[in-house]
């Protein structure tokens, strides 16, 4: 973009993360969604409604700890109560901690079967079983997760290759994605993992459809209540962990439609897309991208696109990444309008972007966070009427809606753009974030949820051990 608007209002607090929200509102006056009234021109119907006369909001199932809104119902550092963390690997469901089961091993013939070269007959495996292989393995195959017989899967490479050939075609060399068996009733993978592999083309992340502009995902998204269906529809507990992804041009890591819980951590992201980096699509929600380093080459035409794109997606954390040269954009939260006639329901509310580094190499650049980026653009794509005549979500208002994010401890290394933050929506919290015209150097980020848990420590996007915060950034 070659100008944008002033950035607007923000609220700064005083103190460190852990109460990044004070100055918004504590524990005690801290509103919360509800299903009446609403303070914008957008008739919600389910599309998460703003109540009257409100500065900052929670979702009507989050509880504040320490002046954060936190989803005690789905949050293993807070599982039904603050101050009630879960045990390494176990997960938080309904506000109880459970281990979830790992799928059996795979016997010696499918892991036979999944090693052996990829043909244009024989392309394709469906996993339904746990695979551990070594650094000297190399698959050529796409693997497929399908359905709940998926569920519990772990894909350990260590450090082994998952490629894509000519004989497989698409770059999607991964897929985890839902059944549909019926006209209404989805199959969906849970809990997940694909750790320590080295991956040559793209992960997608697959609930009702392919993409926003699915065929299911339309036709669900012209009555009440889709959100919330494609949610139930679409895989959760989804863990992509110390990950070497090479984009080959498709998106490296794809978020379809009503994907939650899903977190991508401490992996290296390079290569070439001809869109953005990560993408988290519409009615996804509470997904964490974490201590990862983006160094992707962007080559989309005729405009070159975002690192991560947050499309009416809400409650997601993006904390502890370095992300290099994000000349054409850094994190973009905004939402979509009537593409392929789909209407958008919710929000891209309650996103957390922070003690993330943005090094910027110089000359034109778009904003490190720009919030409200579609509508302030000042461009209105053909298709936003193509979703017209449905009274609710984003066929009876095309704004962004971007609301109450969270923009704290960042930092921008070099020549920065101007504005480095664009707030186009409000209320938006913008603070502590520094930007400096000196080239970015080695430094720690501290990321520190919650009172009771240690914080997390990123050297320029690696782990590097627990420390004290002071204020969410370490000097």
């Amino acid at each position: 973009p070659q100008s944008l608007p002033t950035p607007g209002k923000t609220c700064r607090p005083v103190g460190s993360v852990l109460v990044v929200l004070a100055a918004c509102g504590g524990p005690a006056d801290m509103p919360r969604d509800t299903d009446t009234g609403t303070a914008d021109s957008d008739p919600q119907g389910d599309s998460d409604p703003i109540p009257v006369d409100t500065d900052w909001i929670c979702a009507p199932d989050a509880s504040v700890c320490d002046g954060v809104c936190t989803a005690v119902l789905s949050d293993p550092q807070a599982c039904g109560a603050c101050d009630s963390s879960c045990a390494d690997g176990q997960v938080c469901e309904d506000g109880q901690c459970l281990a979830p089961a790992r799928a059996d091993p795979c016997d010696t013939d499918t892991v036979a079967n999944v090693l052996a070269p990829a043909t244009a007959e024989a392309g394709v495996v469906d996993l339904d079983c746990s695979l551990d292989l070594g650094p000297d393995d190399v698959i050529t195959k796409n693997l497929r997760l399908l359905g709940t017989e998926a569920s519990g899967v772990t894909i350990d490479c260590g450090g082994g290759t998952i490629r894509r050939t000519v004989s497989t075609g698409g770059s999607d060399v991964v897929q985890i994605l839902s059944r549909k068996r019926g006209e209404t009733t989805w199959e969906r993978p849970t809990d997940v993992t694909i750790r320590d592999c080295r991956i040559e083309g793209s992960i997608r992340v697959l609930g009702q459809g392919l993409n926003g502009e699915g065929e299911d995902v339309q036709a669900d998204s012209v009555t009440p209540g889709h959100r919330e269906r494609a949610q139930q529809a679409a895989p959760t507990r989804v863990l992509l962990d110390r990950l070497d992804i090479t984009g080959q041009g498709r998106i490296p890591v794809y978020l379809a439609p009503g994907t939650t819980g899903v977190t991508l951590r401490d992996s290296q992201l390079d290569g070439r897309t001809v869109s953005v980096v990560v993408y988290l699509d519409a009615e996804s929600a509470r997904n964490r991208i974490l201590g990862n380093t983006f160094d992707v080459t962007m080559e989309g035409s005729p405009l070159k696109r975002e690192v991560i794109a947050v499309d009416g997606s809400a409650d997601n954390v993006i904390a502890g990444n370095t992300l290099a040269q994000p000349t054409t954009g850094g994190v973009f939260v905004y939402r979509n309008c009537g593409e392929g006639g789909t209407v958008r329901h919710q929000h891209p509310r309650r996103n957390t972007i922070t003690g993330n580094t943005f090094a910027y190499p110089g000359g034109p650049s778009a904003p490190a966070v720009w919030v409200g980026s579609r509508v302030s653009s000042g461009i209105t794509p053909s298709f936003c009427p193509l979703d017209d005549g449905y009274g609710f979500g984003s066929s009876a208002s095309d704004e962004d809606f971007a609301r109450n994010t969270v923009i704290v401890g960042n930092r921008l290394a070099g020549p920065a753009p101007d504005p480095a933050f664009a707030i186009s929506d409000e209320p938006t919290l913008d603070t502590d974030n520094e930007v400096s015209d000196t080239p970015s150097a080695p430094r720690s980020v501290c990321v520190q949820y919650r009172a009771n848990q240690p914080p997390r420590v990123w050297e320029d996007g690696a782990v590097v051990g627990d420390q004290t915060c002071d204020g969410g950034v370490l000097r």
